[in-house]
C-alpha cells in the first residue's frame, strides 16, 4: 500500500447516526437498509487532512467469517482534522436476517490509489441499522406509535446501549460504559494536531497518572518503581536549552574516544559548545561545589584559581583528610596546617608567608624575641607574632639587668624558654610570668654559686 499507512497506526472509530423519526413515517415509503456512518481516521498518529477512498464490507464474524457479496465503495471522501461523514451505507436487506453483522472499513488515499488497507478489528453493527428489517414486518407498522423500546417483545437489543434518550441528529459514542447517544456536535476536534508527520498540543499541561496536571508535563505514580525510562543506542543523552541555546545534557556522550572514557560512563555536564557555562552542585539553591570551562574545582567557591580551590570558613576547618576514620592532615581555618604522625616529603618542604596560627592551639611557636636588656635601658631588637592576633611585642625596663616584655595576647596557659646569646659559659637567661600578657626576664652570670645580672642580649621563645 503507498499511502504510508500501517494497520497498528491507524484508528477509526464508528460512530453511528440515529437517524431516528417517530410517528413520521409514512406506510408507503419503506426507510431503506442503508445506514449512515461518520468516522475518525488518524494518519501516524495524527488526524487525517486529505481525500481517501473508503470500501466498505459485512461479515458474520469478527475474523474470518462469511462475506456479504455487497461491497459499497465510496470514492474522493474529504476527510477534516480526522473526521468524515457517509451519508447512506447499504447492504441490502438480507443482510439484517438475524444474525450478528461486524463491519470492516477499508481504507487508501485518493491521490496513491493502488490496495486497499483494511482497519482492524471490525466493528459489530448495533441495533439502530440492524431494525431497519422491522420495516419489512407486518408486526412492526404498531412500533411507530411506541414510545420507548420497552414497549417492544421482540427488541432484545435494546439492552446493549446505554442509557438516556436519543434525538434526531445524536450519534453513538463509545464510552467507559458502552455506547451511548450523544449531540453530534459535541464531538469536538483532537487537541493533538500534525504537521509534517510531527504529533504535538500547543496549549496546556499534560498529565500521566494526574488528571489535573501542575507542570508542562507531570507524571505522577505511587508505584515503588522507576517513573520513566530512556533507552537508546550508544551515546544516548538528553540535552537542556536554554532560550534556545544548549547548556548542559545527561546521558552517556562519551564513547571512548577521550582518552580516559568508556562507552558505559555516565555523565552530567555542559555542553561541549557552552564554553563560558560553569557546572554546579548545590543545596538550597546555593552553590557548593564548582566547576569551572577549564576544569579548575571550587570547594564554596564559585570562581576557583587552581586545580582544587577551597575557600575557608571563619567557623569551619577548610580540611581534613582522614585514613581509616583518623584525621591525618589538616587544614585550619587560620591557615595553619597540623599533621598527625610523621611528614614525609620527597624534594624540598617550602612554607611560604607566615604559618600562623590561633593563640589557644599548643605546640607550634608563637613569638620569637630578641632583648637587649641593659643596666639602664630595655630594647627589642626584633619579634615575630606567629598568631593570627595582630599587634607587636613592646618592652618595659624594671631595673638594672632586668626587662618586661609585653605580648598582644596573653600568654599565661602558654610555654616559654630564654637563652643568653652569647659564646662564653656561665652566662644565662631566665624569665617569669609577671602578668597574663608579660614576662619579666633577666640575664645573669653564674660565679661562685651565686647569679649576678649582667648586661647583654638573650632570646626568649614562646609556645
Amino acid at each position: 500500500m503507498n499511502i504510508n499507512l500501517t494497520i497498528n497506526k491507524m484508528i477509526g472509530t464508528i460512530l453511528l447516526v440515529l437517524a431516528m423519526c417517530i410517528n413520521c413515517v409514512n406506510a408507503a415509503d419503506l426507510v431503506g437498509s442503508g445506514f449512515s456512518y461518520q468516522g475518525e481516521l488518524l494518519d501516524n498518529g495524527s488526524p487525517a487532512n486529505t481525500e481517501f477512498d473508503i470500501l466498505f464490507k459485512a461479515f458474520d464474524a469478527v475474523e474470518d467469517g462469511d462475506q456479504n457479496p455487497i461491497e459499497p465503495e465510496f470514492f474522493n471522501v474529504q476527510v477534516t482534522n480526522g473526521l468524515f461523514n457517509i451519508e447512506s451505507i447499504d447492504f441490502g436487506d438480507e443482510t439484517y436476517a438475524g444474525k450478528e453483522v461486524f463491519l470492516e472499513v477499508n481504507v487508501r488515499k485518493s491521490i496513491d490509489g493502488g490496495d486497499y488497507t483494511a482497519l482492524v478489528p471490525r466493528q459489530r453493527i448495533g441495533a439502530t441499522p440492524y431494525s431497519v428489517q422491522s420495516d419489512y414486518s407486518v408486526q412492526a407498522y404498531a412500533a411507530f406509535s411506541a414510545d420507548s423500546a420497552t414497549n417492544a417483545n421482540s427488541a432484545q437489543m435494546a439492552d446493549k446501549l446505554a442509557p438516556g434518550t436519543a434525538s434526531s441528529g445524536d450519534i453513538l459514542q463509545f464510552g467507559a460504559t458502552g455506547w451511548g447517544p450523544v449531540a453530534a456536535d459535541s464531538i469536538g476536534a483532537s487537541l493533538w494536531n500534525e504537521n509534517n508527520g510531527n504529533a504535538y498540543y500547543s496549549g496546556g499541561n499534560v498529565g500521566i497518572g494526574i488528571i489535573s496536571p501542575q507542570a508542562r508535563f507531570h507524571l505522577d505514580s505511587n508505584l515503588p518503581f522507576e517513573l520513566s525510562r530512556f533507552d537508546g543506542g550508544n551515546r544516548m543523552f538528553n540535552n537542556y536549552y536554554e532560550n534556545g541555546i544548549v547548556r548542559g545534557y545527561v546521558g552517556s556522550f562519551q564513547d571512548g574516544s577521550y582518552i580516559g572514557t568508556d562507552s558505559s560512563d555516565f555523565e552530567i555536564g555542559t555542553a561541549f559548545t557552552n564554553s563560558n557555562g560553569k557546572m554546579h552542585l548545590t543545596t538550597k539553591a546555593v552553590p557548593r561545589l564548582s566547576i569551572d570551562p577549564d576544569g579548575n574545582v571550587g570547594v564554596g567557591n564559585t570562581s576557583p584559581t587552581t586545580r582544587l580551590d577551597v575557600a575557608g570558613h571563619q567557623f569551619l576547618d577548610p580540611l581534613n583528610v582522614r585514613v581509616d576514620d583518623s584525621i591525618k592532615l589538616s587544614v585550619k581555618k587560620d591557615g595553619s596546617t597540623t599533621t598527625f604522625g610523621t611528614l614525609n616529603t620527597e624534594g624540598t618542604f617550602v612554607a611560604k608567608n607566615n604559618t600562623q596560627q590561633n593563640n589557644d592551639s599548643n605546640g607550634m611557636l608563637k613569638y620569637m624575641v630578641v632583648l637587649q636588656c641593659d643596666t639602664n635601658v630595655a630594647q627589642i631588637q626584633r619579634s615575630y607574632n606567629g598568631t593570627t592576633i595582630p599587634g607587636a611585642v613592646t618592652d618595659t625596663f624594671v631595673s638594672a639587668n632586668k626587662c618586661r616584655v609585653n605580648f598582644p595576647t596573653n600568654i599565661s596557659q602558654r610555654y616559654w624558654v630564654a637563652s643568653a646569646n652569647t659564646n662564653l659559659g656561665g652566662i644565662n637567661a631566665s624569665c617569669s610570668l609577671f602578668d597574663n600578657d608579660s614576662l619579666e626576664c633577666n640575664r645573669g652570670f653564674m660565679s661562685n654559686g651565686n647569679n649576678t645580672s649582667i648586661s647583654g642580649e638573650m632570646t626568649i621563645l614562646v609556645y
